[in-house]
C-alpha cells in the first residue's frame, strides 16, 4: 500500500504545477515520487497533459517533454541492462507507424504543395515531426516494451495507486479552472464560455472527461468510503469543469462516457450500478428544478439562433472540412499530402478559403499520410480493441485486479470518440493510453496462456 503521506505529496505536486507554471519545478516533483516509488509512473505521465494546458506543439521544453526524455532514456537503459529490447506482434505496429510517419516528413519535402503557406519555412515543419511527433511513437514503444518487463503486477499497482491520485489531482485541476486558471469569453451574449487559460475548450475538457474515468472508477468499485466520496466529489467536478466550456464534442462526449462506463463496469455489481444511477437522477433533477443547472446554453449550442439551418453550422465548419478532405485525397489517396498539419491547413485553404486543421483525427491521418497511414493507425487500435474484448468476455470483472485494468480501455474510446471532431492525433495522452492498453493486451494474454 502507497502511504496516505506520498498521495498527498503527489497532490501538492499538482497545486505547485498550476500555481508556477514552471515546468521544470513539477518535473523534478514527478520524477522524485517516480525515483522514491515506482508506482506513480502512471499517474505522474497521465496527469501532466492537463497542467500544462492542451497545445498541439508547445515551444520550448514542456513537462511532457521532460518526462519523455527522462523516461526514455530510464527505460532504455534498463531494458538495454537486461537485454529486453524486442519486438513483438503488438509493437511491430508502432514500428510501422513510425515507419509511416518518417516516409511522411520525406514526402512533405519532396512533394508538399503547402509550403508556401508556411513562407518556405522548412526547420517549422522538421521541428513539428521531431518535437511532437517521433518521439510519441519513440515514448510509446518503449513504455510499452518496460511495462511488458515489469509484468502485470507492475501494471496493476500502477493503476490501483492512479485511482487515487488522478481523482484527487483532478479535484484539484477543477478548483483552480474555476476559481483563477480560466479563461472567459461571453459566447453570443447566451452565455459565459470558459476555458483553461492556453487550451483550446474542445481538447481541455474531452481529456479531463477521459481522466475523469479513474474518478467514475472508484464510485463503482472502491471498497472505501472515503475514495468513493472522492471519487464522487472528482467526477461531479469533473463533468461541471467540461460543461463550462459549452463545448458541443465534449457534451457528446460526456454522454458516450455515461454509456460506456454503464455498459462495462456495470457487469460486475449490478445493484450498485442502479443505485448510482437513481443517486445521478435525483440529483441532476434538484440541480435542473433549484436553477443551480442551466441547460439553456447547452441548447443554444446546438439549436440556439447561431445555427443557420445547415449542417456546417451545427458542427462548427467540420462537415465542411470532411467535404474538403475526401474531395481532395482522391489526387494523393495511398502516401498524402505530407508529414505535417499544414498540408491539413493548406487542403482547407484551397477548398474552403480558412487554414485550419481538419478537426478529425481520421482525417488528419488520411491527408497527411494516405490510406497506407491509416489503415496502419487502424491496426493499431484494431490490435487493441480485439485485446478488449477479449478480455471483457473471458473475465467476470468481480475481483478489482480485472476490473482496474479496464480503464486504459474506456479512457482511450473516450479519446478516440472525441477525436471525431478534433486534431489531436499527437496529443501526449492519447499515445500514453495506447501503450497502456497494449500492455494490458500481452500481460492479460500472457496470464491466461500460463
Amino acid at each position: 500500500m502507497v502511504g496516505n503521506s506520498k498521495i498527498l505529496l503527489f497532490s501538492v505536486a499538482v497545486g505547485i504545477a498550476l500555481l508556477t507554471k514552471n515546468a521544470y519545478i513539477p518535473f523534478v516533483a514527478f520524477t522524485g515520487l517516480f525515483i522514491i516509488d515506482r508506482r506513480f509512473f502512471v499517474s505522474s505521465i497521465l496527469i501532466t497533459p492537463i497542467i500544462e494546458t492542451v497545445l498541439i506543439v508547445a515551444e520550448g521544453f514542456t513537462l511532457t517533454k521532460l518526462q519523455a526524455i527522462f523516461f526514455i532514456f530510464i527505460f532504455s537503459v534498463e531494458l538495454l541492462r537486461r537485454n529486453r529490447f524486442s519486438i513483438d506482434k503488438r509493437s511491430r505496429y508502432l514500428v510501422m507507424y513510425f515507419f509511416v510517419t518518417l516516409f511522411g516528413l520525406v514526402n512533405a519535402f519532396l512533394f508538399g504543395e503547402f509550403w508556401v503557406l508556411i513562407g518556405w519555412n522548412y526547420n517549422q515543419v522538421i521541428r513539428e515531426n521531431f518535437i511532437s511527433v517521433f518521439p510519441k511513437i519513440i515514448f510509446t514503444l518503449v513504455m510499452y516494451m518496460y511495462i511488458k518487463d515489469k509484468g502485470k503486477s507492475f501494471l496493476i499497482e500502477n493503476l490501483k495507486l492512479a485511482t487515487k491520485v488522478i481523482p484527487l489531482s483532478l479535484i484539484i485541476v477543477s478548483i483552480y479552472f474555476i476559481t483563477i486558471g480560466n479563461a472567459s469569453s461571453n459566447w453570443w451574449n447566451v452565455a459565459t464560455r470558459l476555458t483553461f487559460q492556453g487550451a483550446d475548450p474542445n481538447e481541455f475538457s474531452a481529456i479531463f472527461l477521459t481522466l475523469g474515468v479513474f474518478s467514475i472508477y472508484s464510485v463503482f468499485f472502491s471498497k472505501s468510503r472515503v475514495w468513493t466520496l472522492i471519487g464522487v466529489l472528482s467526477s461531479l467536478m469533473v463533468a461541471y469543469s467540461a460543461l463550462l466550456t459549452l463545448s458541443r464534442g465534449v457534451i457528446l462526449t460526456l454522454m458516450f462516457c455515461i454509456v460506456l462506463v454503464l455498459v462495462f463496469f456495470s457487469k460486475r455489481n449490478m445493484r450498485r450500478t442502479l443505485t448510482i444511477v437513481l443517486i445521478g437522477l435525483v440529483l441532476f433533477g434538484i440541480l435542473v428544478m433549484g436553477g443551480f443547472l442551466d441547460l439553456n446554453p447547452a441548447y443554444e449550442r446546438f439549436f440556439g439562433k447561431h445555427v443557420r439551418g445547415d449542417v456546417s453550422s451545427l458542427t462548427a465548419g467540420r462537415t465542411t472540412w470532411i467535404e474538403s478532405a475526401l474531395n481532395s485525397i482522391a489526387e494523393r489517396p495511398f502516401l498524402g499530402f505530407g508529414g505535417s498539419t499544414y498540408a491539413s491547413r493548406w487542403i482547407n485553404y484551397q477548398n474552403a478559403g480558412l487554414s485550419v486543421v481538419m478537426h478529425n483525427i481520421y482525417l488528419e491521418i488520411l491527408i497527411q499520410y494516405g490510406i497506407i497511414g491509416l489503415l496502419v493507425f487502424l491496426a493499431i487500435l484494431i490490435r487493441v480493441f480485439k485485446d478488449m474484448l477479449a478480455f471483457f468476455e473471458q473475465r467476470s470483472l468481480k475481483n478489482q485486479e480485472d476490473s482496474i485494468l479496464l480503464i486504459p480501455y474506456l479512457s482511450l474510446s473516450l479519446m478516440l470518440f472525441a477525436g471525431l471532431a478534433l486534431s489531436w492525433e499527437w496529443r501526449e495522452l492519447l499515445w500514453y493510453l495506447i501503450a497502456l492498453c497494449l500492455s494490458i493486451g500481452y500481460c492479460t494474454t500472457r496470464s491466461s496462456q500460463t
